[in-house]
């Protein structure tokens, strides 16, 4: 769960409660995010250029140096490019929009955070979609399909989803497994 202390330390160190608003973008630790998080950089570059945005992307290990490269060409004081924080879930929890691949642990970070997300499943199996389609049900979740990448598209989804109302909860999602886990073993 995000630690309440550091994202209300992360949204000051932004200068997010003076209007500004802070994306982060991710593609987890497989090697196939880069056409994401491209799309992600030039919606911010091109068609997002006059809002008050902060962008922090993160490319994970696996990330071809070359697309690594390439995204960090684009660095400037809104666009910040990293492989890793040590307290991505209390970013999140400070963001106000995320933007990533549909991977397991990233799915469930969303949900703890309660940050509306836009969500890019993986093609090549349906295990992505399938989990990103049932969490929408708990979070303000909407999945991206390739064409939402073009960079006028994406923007488009970025701004709808910076104002997405979370609304009323859902269900309620239990994310305290391993001490479930633990309590139904003790009893035994």
């Amino acid at each position: 769960m995000p630690d309440p202390e550091k994202v209300s330390r992360i949204r000051k160190d932004h200068g997010l409660n003076q209007g500004k608003r802070l994306i982060t973008a991710s593609v987890g630790g497989g090697n196939v995010g880069a056409p994401l998080l491209k799309a992600v950089v030039q919606a911010c570059r091109e068609v997002l250029s006059g809002k008050n945005l902060l962008l922090r992307a993160f490319t994970g290990p696996y990330m071809d140096q070359k697309d690594q490269d390439d995204l960090k060409s684009f660095e400037n004081d809104r666009i910040r490019i990293e492989e890793f924080t040590p307290d991505f879930i209390s970013l999140l929890g400070a963001s106000d929009l995320s933007v990533s691949m549909a991977g397991y642990n990233t799915c469930m970070n969303i949900v703890a955070a309660k940050v509306p997300a836009l969500v890019r499943p993986f093609d090549q199996n349906r295990e992505q979609w399938d989990r990103a389609v049932k969490l929408a049900g708990f979070a303000p979740i909407t999945l991206l399909k390739d064409q939402d990448l073009e960079p006028a598209i994406l923007a488009q989804r970025m701004e709808a989803a910076l104002h997405m109302q979370t609304g009323p909860p859902g269900p309620k999602l239990d994310l305290d497994g391993a001490v479930n886990t633990m309590e139904w073993m003790r009893s035994l």
